[in-house]
């Protein structure tokens, strides 16, 4: 937990002091684009931490993107740390189990994991796409005659 908070503390420090230049090289545009209304978002603390709760989240975008936002540092901190607990507390219970030859624990655990990180990454891009949606559908141009309230 600790490796990956401070990997992901390097990440947003190195973001914010050398911008979307530096998260191009690692990330496509249109990967940024997704996950573009974090940035705005008058809910974005409490949505970046359930988006890093979630086992199978892409949390390396996500650090990288933090740091083009401006979050502030000490709550990207807490973010980060308290939102990769599941995923620690998952593989290292998974882990023992392993260790200690309870083998059917052990796919119990891992069989559970995997299918909330599917359900975690299908939830992640149904919200990514939903916020998009609605941006692309308030930025859309109105037609003469076309109503203008929804």
């Amino acid at each position: 937990l600790v490796a990956a908070t401070l990997g992901s503390l390097l990440v947003f420090g190195l973001v914010r002091r050398f911008g979307t230049r530096l998260v191009e090289v690692f990330f496509p545009a249109e990967k940024l684009r997704a996950v573009r209304f974090l940035q705005s978002s008058p809910k974005r603390t409490i949505l970046f931490l359930v988006i890093f709760m979630i086992p199978g989240t892409p949390k390396d975008l996500l650090c990288y993107f933090a740091g083009l936002t401006d979050i502030k540092f000490p709550v990207f901190l807490l973010v980060c740390s308290l939102g990769r607990l599941p995923s620690v507390v998952t593989s290292t219970v998974g882990g023992d189990a392993l260790g200690t030859q309870d083998y059917l624990f052990a796919v119990v655990v891992f069989v559970v994991t995997f299918l909330i990180s599917v359900g975690g990454l299908l939830c992640y891009r149904q919200i990514c796409k939903r916020h998009n949606t609605r941006k692309e559908g308030a930025e859309r141009p109105k037609k003469e005659g076309e109503n203008l309230w929804p």
